[in-house]
């Protein structure tokens, strides 16, 4: 469990972090909120972690499916993956919370940053090197955020 001193620091942390890796790299994958909220809902939670793994990479294929099959492209294609991210996160959660009982919090907010973050992997990705490099800046600004927040719960 988080404090909330904890949980402020640590979206600030992650907001410094995400701003300093636009600014240098031009990276924006799920904007500056989405990997500290994430972050802190891990902290909440770890059964979030799975499931949001498991809902990128769905809706990561289903970005690639719809985009490649379909006339979607900016706004709509976004849309359609956002609505694809809540129907995906809630059933995946729903099917966890059969074997794991306690519920992961703000689920509604939560559904969102999958389809976020594969939409922004699709569009930042000209290439595989290019999405490679974005899932791995992502990985990479989880492992720094996380370990901020876990040294910082220690802390507070």
């Amino acid at each position: 469990m988080i404090s909330t001193t904890a949980a402020v620091l640590t979206m600030l942390f992650g907001f410094m972090l995400g701003y300093a890796l636009y600014e240098w790299k031009r990276y924006r994958l799920g904007g500056i909120i989405a990997v500290p909220l994430i972050v802190v809902y891990t902290m909440e939670n770890w059964i979030s972690l799975p499931v949001i793994i498991v809902a990128i990479m769905l809706c990561y294929i289903a970005v690639n499916v719809i985009s490649s099959q379909t006339l979607l492209y900016g706004r709509r294609l976004l849309y359609m993956v956002m609505m694809f991210s809540i129907i995906v996160t809630f059933i995946i959660a729903w099917l966890v919370s059969m074997v794991y009982p306690e519920p992961i919090p703000s689920l509604v907010i939560f559904s969102l940053f999958p389809g976020l973050i594969a939409y922004n992997i699709r569009k930042d990705s000209v290439d595989f090197d290019s999405s490679t490099n974005s899932v791995l800046m992502l990985v990479l600004q989880f492992i720094f955020v996380w370990g901020f927040a876990f040294g910082i719960s220690m802390v507070v």
